[in-house]
């Protein structure tokens, strides 16, 4: 490249797409684009070359004239005002323009604080930095925010605050620290640093190797090699599938079930043996490693992405986040989109938008989240999910959110805990129903939210403490995780806080709760959870179920799914079938011949730790049906008939109910059965109902 070399200006690119702020000029030349490196003298000293979208690149402000450039000349600069109007221009040219613009940044200090380093004026820039210092503290009166680096008024060439890195990276990550990850910088020059030979790997094949041998041993000791090793490798990074959806399902099927490797001669005559990635029982025994602005390169080698934070367990990475300043408008949009364009999703949610390839699908056949985050909002999804299906978790359960806000300085410990913790270890264990109990003798998933003080997390916070907790991330991709068929299209779907905290708490009831052979009068397993229409209760039971089955205790359970209205059972039905087992009544006892009533019957009385699917009405037996008294309810109520007027008529409406206490048969005595009644408000106190007691 050399000094006659001329580049045509292309555009503006605005890393902010609204509002206030500067551009960057864009050159086109061999159907390249590029962007000037400039000196210190405000030359351009050459030309770069980077991956740039067309339409994201706003107009020249002077269309008519092709602006050339080349080496050497003075640098171009360009700023966008909150009306639209685009300045662009040398150094001076544009620091002119910015002096009559300066009013109107008042309401924006991040972009105020921008223009005065630009323009070199002492004075703004401590007016703009008292106003950025005065945005942290009303932070940090409610939340644990982290000191930001300060930045020296009295200079002109003041070092840039990094909003970014200072206020949602960096405490990102620090948090995870404090849960048990490891958190290694990254560096986007040396890929050793980042533990790879190069930038397009994605795998930490190092750390992945060790978990291996760890996570699969013969008697106590190690016995996988390196060409067994190697042959899981391959198999996680050629997984089946043509697009990002089909290999993401089957890497995440292969990490939840492992792959298998060739035995040895003297171990069960030579059989393959299963090979484990990650230990799901054992939490603790897998490798957690955050690394934030993890570099990877572009499959055609020109161009690169480096998401904000990568999260990896046993080197396979997991999680990929995008953080953005809570200074710029629409930072979680913005977030968003760029994972999108890393996933290279843009193409498939928007295809008249986006028709070519522009991220690192590779980076994202293993993730099980996205997340989005300006440390005030943060929102998870999962691949495939478009914009609007970005969610916040806004519970830290099952771990109090107090001892959250402890972990992370915001609450101090309470004066008495340590006292209380030496009494404790003197006498023993607490005995739940001992009246007068202190609250510190209590398990910490009792403690009131309010016990030592008030406490407000943000959404990042709770996010990451709900979500990332180790034991958390691995339940949630076991347990909370199912690929759906929707409109002929796979959807992947991860559970809601609300679901996750409730499954959590009714697993818990079900293994503390006591029952009537342990003396009470009503078993105390049982509950009530409530869901809103369209909050996902099928895929509650699905979870819980899911979540029961790999839980010692409660995997022998039956579990009876009750609906009182045909379509119900069909919806649940469906839904169930993604927790793998088989539903009953299944086509085996659908070729019998018997009554539904019947059918329904037979199957309660087995034994077997089924999944039966039954209609309310299906447990009654028909003679006592018929025998039982009736009795009827009659009212008259006032409804809109159809058409334009909707006029009024009273309308004559009779209720029936056949009475019959305690005489349905009996058909199990186990106490390892879960019945899940749907829609439980509709028929919960009647007849029907109650014999199901």
């Amino acid at each position: 490249m050399s000094t006659t070399d001329t580049f045509t200006l292309a555009g503006m690119y605005r890393p902010r797409q609204h509002g206030p702020g500067f551009g960057i000029p864009v050159f086109l030349r061999d159907g390249q684009y590029w962007v000037q490196d400039i000196s210190s003298e405000d030359r351009v000293r050459q030309f770069v070359t980077c991956e740039m979208e067309a339409q994201t690149l706003r107009p020249p402000p002077l269309p008519t004239d092709s602006i050339l450039h080349s080496i050497g000349q003075q640098a171009l600069y360009a700023f966008e005002a909150a009306d639209g109007t685009m300045k662009l221009g040398t150094r001076e040219e544009v620091s002119t323009w910015l002096q009559s613009r300066v009013p109107e940044l008042q309401t924006t200090p991040f972009v105020l604080h921008d223009v005065a380093e630009f323009l070199g004026d002492s004075g703004l820039l401590s007016e703009a930095q008292a106003r950025c210092d005065m945005l942290l503290q009303r932070s940090q009166q409610t939340a644990s925010v982290p000191e930001v680096s300060s930045v020296s008024s009295g200079t002109t060439r003041a070092m840039k605050i990094q909003w970014e890195y200072d206020l949602v990276e960096k405490p990102f990550c620090a948090q995870l620290q404090t849960m048990g990850w490891q958190w290694l910088e990254g560096d986007t020059d040396v890929p050793d640093f980042t533990e790879r030979g190069s930038f397009r790997e994605v795998l930490l094949k190092e750390r992945l190797a060790a978990a291996l041998r760890k996570l699969n041993l013969r008697d106590g000791q190690p016995w996988l090699d390196e060409v067994r090793i190697a042959r899981a490798m391959r198999d996680l990074e050629q997984v089946a599938g043509h697009r990002l959806m089909e290999i993401n399902q089957s890497a995440t099927e292969l990490l939840l079930k492992g792959t298998v490797a060739d035995g040895l001669p003297d171990w069960q005559q030579g059989r393959q043996q299963p090979v484990r990635f990650i230990d799901f029982e054992h939490p603790a025994n897998n490798d957690f490693l955050v690394i934030n602005q993890f570099k990877v390169e572009l499959t055609s080698g020109r161009g690169h992405v480096i998401p904000d934070a990568v999260l990896f367990v046993n080197g396979i990475p997991l999680v990929a986040a995008e953080f953005k300043s809570p200074g710029i408008q629409n930072p979680l949009q913005e977030a968003i989109n760029q994972l999108l364009r890393y996933s290279n999703q843009r193409r498939d949610l928007f295809p008249t938008l986006y028709t070519e390839n522009e991220g690192v699908e590779r980076l994202f056949h293993t993730n099980q989240l996205l997340i989005a985050s300006n440390f005030f909002e943060a929102r998870a999804a999962t691949i495939g999910a478009p914009p609007e299906a970005y969610l916040e978790w806004a519970d830290t359960s099952p771990v109090p959110m107090s001892t959250v806000a402890e972990d992370l300085g915001m609450l101090p410990a309470p004066p008495e805990q340590e006292d209380a913790a030496h009494e404790l270890a003197m006498l023993g264990p607490e005995q739940t129903e001992r009246v007068g109990t202190p609250l510190f003798f209590r398990s910490a998933g009792q403690h009131p939210l309010g016990l030592h003080g008030a406490a407000h997390l943000h959404s990042q916070q709770m996010l990451v403490a709900g979500m990332l907790r180790p034991a958390h991330l691995l339940d949630l991709m076991h347990n909370f995780t199912v690929f759906q068929q929707v409109d002929g299209k796979t959807r992947k779907v991860v559970t809601r806080y609300q679901q996750f905290r409730a499954v959590h708490k009714a697993v818990t009831r079900l293994q503390e709760g006591r029952t009537r052979r342990q003396g009470v009068e009503r078993d105390e397993r049982g509950g009530i959870i409530w869901h809103t229409q369209g909050s996902g209760k099928s895929l509650s039971m699905v979870f819980l179920v899911r979540k029961m089955r790999l839980m010692p205790r409660l995997k022998s359970f039956k579990v009876v799914v009750v609906t009182d209205r045909t379509d119900l059972e069909g919806q649940l039905r469906d839904t169930a079938r993604l927790s793998g087992e088989t539903l009953r009544p299944n086509e085996n006892d659908t070729a019998r011949r018997e009554s539904p009533t019947a059918r329904t019957q037979r199957i309660l009385r087995e034994s077997t730790p089924d999944i039966v699917f039954a209609m309310l009405q299906k447990y009654q037996d028909g003679a006592q049906r018929d025998s039982a008294e009736t009795v009827a309810m009659t009212i008259v109520r006032q409804e809109k008939t159809p058409g334009k007027d909707e006029r009024v008529v009273e309308k004559t409406v009779t209720f029936e109910e056949n009475i019959h206490f305690e005489e349905f048969p009996v058909l199990n005595e186990s106490e390892d059965i879960l019945v899940l009644v749907d829609e439980a408000h509709r028929s919960h106190t009647r007849t029907l109902h109650r014999n199901l007691r």
